[in-house]
């Protein structure tokens, strides 16, 4: 058992005949409705794209409401399971954006490299390891595992695991718009020009793009991001290379080409698909309302 961290109009006129009529008369006359607004605005530094409209929901809601359901569950046959409070806005760090991507610019490379920043809330994150420390090496008795398993099937239920069709078929049209964008001439030939650019001032083997493959495996190890030798900051010599490998995806004019694709992808895969968005997105406004809902009943006090 291992746990991990965790939204006619008609007037009264006076009869059915007389609204007929007046809707008659402005049939032939009603102006054309103008294209919706869109909600998300264009921000090259943030990665934002026209799909983030529809990711309203956050899978650690669900995960914590299942925490909460299973310690009601636990707990009243006599079991401990003490699931700490946690702020349910889940705010994310500096370096990933609101829909929880990972962000990569020239202020990101400055201050943090390619580590991410701090947690906003460390508390709520010392608090859940914590926690989750303790819950994996919890198991008082021979019965626990089964019983902690059938809590968990109780909890795990629409009431929690409602949106994650939704988030999927999000994120099956992100992929096909980056693959879509990789393949552009005109990022392959940005691509180029950063790795060129890059090639002077890092001694590593470099990708051929950097779009989900910078920093390197190499790159990570040796910068305490992955491997044995955690590091929590960025050493002098890895700020140095985020910041070089910023400057050259901005000078090769590879940021602005990716990011001008994969909007206009984005945009082509909302307008073709709609219906189906609205209705994952209405959907998950309303889960997310019942989560917070049984949250609020279920979580201990701060």
């Amino acid at each position: 058992m291992q746990l991990s961290s965790p939204a006619c109009r008609r007037h009264v006129i006076g009869s059915a005949a007389a609204c007929a009529g007046v809707l008659g008369l402005l049939a032939g006359c009603t102006p054309p409705q103008p294209e919706p607004t869109p909600i998300v605005v264009q921000n090259q530094s943030t990665w934002a794209m026209p799909l983030d409209e529809f990711k309203v929901f956050d899978p650690s809601l669900s995960n914590y409401a299942e925490q909460l359901l299973i310690a009601k569950c636990l707990e009243g046959q006599g079991y401990e399971w003490p699931v700490p409070w946690q702020d349910t806005d889940f705010a994310q760090t500096e370096t990933v954006n609101d829909s929880a991507l990972k962000i990569f610019n020239l202020d990101i490379a400055r201050r943090f490299g390619y580590h991410d920043a701090p947690p906003p809330n460390p508390a709520d994150v010392v608090a859940w390891t914590e926690f989750t420390t303790w819950a994996n090496a919890y198991d008082p008795d021979e019965q626990f595992r089964s019983r902690f398993d059938g809590c968990g099937e109780d909890a795990r239920s629409d009431k929690t695991v409602a949106a994650a069709d939704g988030l999927n078929y999000i994120a099956s049209l992100e992929i096909q718009a980056r693959d879509e964008v990789s393949s552009m001439d005109a990022v392959r030939d940005a691509a180029r020009m950063w790795r060129s650019c890059l090639s002077e001032f890092v001694t590593f083997e470099l990708p051929n793009d950097p779009w989900g493959e910078m920093p390197t495996l190499e790159m990570a190890q040796q910068y305490g991001i992955y491997g044995h030798n955690l590091t929590e900051v960025a050493s002098p010599d890895e700020l140095s290379a985020a910041e070089a490998d910023a400057r050259c995806r901005d000078s090769s004019g590879y940021t602005e080409a990716r990011y001008r694709a994969e909007w206009s992808a984005q945009e082509t895969l909302v307008t073709n698909n709609r219906d189906k968005l609205d209705r994952i997105r209405d959907e998950a406004v309303a889960h997310t309302d019942e989560l917070k809902t049984l949250i609020a009943q279920n979580a201990p006090t701060r």
